[in-house]
């Protein structure tokens, strides 16, 4: 059972793109270290900052010779140094997690990365045993934590009771405790919904010796598309900005399919607390327009740089994107259109 509590917010359909491009990649910046073929598209990427290193999680395909294809993440690390010149620089990467589990038979998606009590973890979206067979539970939320050397699956998360015909945009964060930001579609009462949920997990969930399922509950529906939007789904995880307050990127799709993105403040408990009153980037570069899967900016990794807000997106499904904002400017912007 999911409880709405949606405030009412003012956001209009405009954009005031106040990301500062910075860079791009693409696969050919990539040299994969422990896989003998060359990656086709890197994009999507899941971020971490430690020390003066970027580390970044990117989906990765090698080919476009199925549909869907199959994904892999690849991690490679970037000097803070390096960011206004990734276009002219070349880094090694490796496979670090491929599809080899029920859970992600056919392909890991849009990871993203998070400190959860002191391990690195990503959750990414994997299309199951089930992709092209069944309609329900196609595509679930898969986690995985970096131990002892290496990743290790935990396992994938259902909503607790509910028919989900896939779920995405997935990350864990803490929150008052440990929380999963899912993106479920779920079919009830003869109709299907896309929602954008904050739910609570079992406090167990990393200790396990094989990959399970993990049903999430008590989940909280914060913020729904606005009528001029087709959907909209979380971007990067939280990162915190205030004593109880918390900056994230979400992406929406308008009724053009275009990829555009919004910012929120959020507290501790899940409640949005401002929200951006119009877009804050749209595809606006060759490479954000033109790819694999035209006009998207698909923000899902953040971090903080003294007074800058840094951010990696994917661009049109083929290449990763950096971007810079002003720290004083978005929360100037978001004190602008608070809700509480």
């Amino acid at each position: 059972m999911l409880i709405y509590d949606i405030p009412e917010v003012k956001r209009e359909n405009k954009t005031t793109d106040i990301v500062k491009r910075t860079g791009v990649l693409s696969a050919n910046n990539i040299h994969l270290t422990n896989y003998p073929g060359k990656p086709a598209a890197i994009f999507n990427p899941g971020l971490l900052i430690e020390g003066d290193t970027l580390t970044v999680y990117a989906r990765m395909v090698t080919g476009y010779y199925m549909h869907p294809y199959s994904s892999a993440i690849v991690e490679f690390k970037i000097p803070v140094d390096d960011l206004d010149e990734v276009p002219r620089k070349r880094y090694e990467g490796k496979l670090i997690i491929i599809p080899d589990t029920e859970y992600d038979m056919w392909g890991v998606e849009d990871p993203r990365a998070t400190i959860v009590n002191g391990e690195k973890v990503l959750v990414y979206c994997g299309l199951t045993k089930r992709y092209y067979t069944e309609e329900l539970f196609r595509n679930l939320p898969v986690a995985a934590v970096y131990r002892d050397g290496s990743w290790k699956k935990i396992g994938a998360f259902k909503v607790k009771g509910a028919k989900v015909v896939g779920d995405k945009d997935a990350f864990l964060a803490e929150m008052n405790g440990l929380k999963m930001f899912q993106r479920p579609t779920i079919r009830e009462n003869g109709t299907t919904k896309d929602l954008c949920v904050i739910s609570e997990v079992p406090e167990d969930i990393f200790e396990t010796s094989e990959p399970r399922e993990i049903e999430t509950y008590n989940g909280i529906v914060p913020i729904d598309k606005e009528k001029f939007e087709y959907k909209i789904g979380w971007g990067t995880p939280p990162l915190k900005v205030g004593k109880d307050e918390y900056l994230l990127i979400l992406h929406a799709a308008d009724m053009d399919a275009v990829y555009k993105a919004f910012a929120v403040l959020m507290n501790s408990n899940g409640k949005i607390t401002a929200v951006t009153p119009h877009y804050i980037m749209e595809p606006r570069e060759i490479y954000e327009k033109y790819g694999d899967r035209p006009h998207v900016v698909f923000p899902t990794g953040i971090a903080r740089l003294d007074d800058e807000i840094l951010i990696a997106y994917g661009a049109a499904d083929s290449f990763i994107g950096i971007g810079k904002i002003d720290f004083s400017e978005i929360m100037s912007i978001l004190d602008s259109n608070r809700v509480y």
